[in-house]
């Protein structure tokens, strides 16, 4: 129930609105919402946020066969505002996608102190301030998706008329300074806690600072997508150790570009993108 009402419920584009009106003003309590499903074209039942209904039939919210919260998918549902750190209470969350809504603040340090939390995906929002440090350890994390902060335009209105812009910092409600995206040394020592990840988001943001040869030991990384930062320094030869690793894309950054001699060892590797860096060196 936090949810919704720290992020505006009554202006979702689904499953948020749970007032009516008649001719005459009064107000009644609306229970279903139907949901196109794009992928069986026909629309979904389900029962809106704040119903009478348990929760676990509400739009998004997915429980396992105990009635517990296992995740909650609520993606470009219009959400306004910053995310609760309350969120954390739902010790058991394994999965939490909020992407392509308008969030905007920082991301609460709670969140990586959930102890189950396997997949978080916030891109496309209008986020800022550093990734907080407790998010190394979430050590069961397989999907961290944050990217798309930066240059992300979205406008949604809030239910008193007010409209934010991911933008503008605080989605421009206090300012019109433009939205930096998420900052922060992401990729130095103790990356290597993030052993299960399987796929790591990083692009369009501010993240800083060098890629930790550490990062050799993210062994089930298949996707590694940190373009349009301001990462320095060398390109690890550990990256190198990433068997599994499909794409890796680290352009449009100040790396230093040695590429690695044994960059031909990765086997898996499909797509790699490095332009738009301080390169030098031959191709091995």
């Amino acid at each position: 129930a936090l949810v919704a009402f720290s992020l505006d419920s009554l202006a979702w584009y689904a499953c948020g609105e749970h007032r009516d009106f008649d001719n005459g003003g009064e107000e009644f309590v609306v229970e279903d919402c139907e949901v196109w499903n794009m992928a069986t074209s026909q629309y979904d039942s389900h029962k809106i946020w704040l119903s009478r209904a348990d929760e676990c039939h509400w739009y998004g919210v997915i429980c396992s066969n105990d009635g517990v919260v296992r995740g909650v998918e609520l993606i470009g549902n219009d959400l306004v505002g910053s995310i609760p750190p309350e969120i954390s209470q739902l010790h058991f969350l394994q999965y939490l996608a909020l992407n392509g809504n308008c969030l905007y603040g920082t991301i609460p340090p709670e969140i990586g102190m959930m102890p189950d939390l396997r997949s978080l995906e916030l891109h496309g929002n209008g986020l800022s301030g550093e990734l907080p440090a407790e998010f190394l350890n979430a050590s069961k994390l397989e999907l961290l998706n944050v990217a798309l902060q930066y240059g992300f335009d979205h406008v949604c209105y809030m239910s008193n008329g007010t409209y934010v812009n991911t933008l503008f910092e605080q989605g421009g409600l206090y300012g019109s300074n433009y939205n930096p995206g998420l900052s922060g040394r992401v990729l130095e020592p103790k990356v290597d806690k993030w052993a299960s990840l399987k796929g790591l988001q990083l692009f369009d943001n501010s993240f800083s600072g060098t890629i930790s040869e550490d990062i050799e030991d993210l062994k089930e990384l298949v996707f590694f997508r940190a373009h349009n930062n301001v990462f320095s320094g060398y390109l690890p030869a550990g990256l190198t150790n990433l068997k599994k690793v499909r794409e890796v894309y680290l352009h449009k950054n100040q790396i230093y570009l040695d590429i690695p001699s044994h960059i031909g060892d990765m086997e898996n590797l499909e797509d790699l993108r490095l332009h738009e860096n301080e390169m030098f060196d031959d191709i091995p």
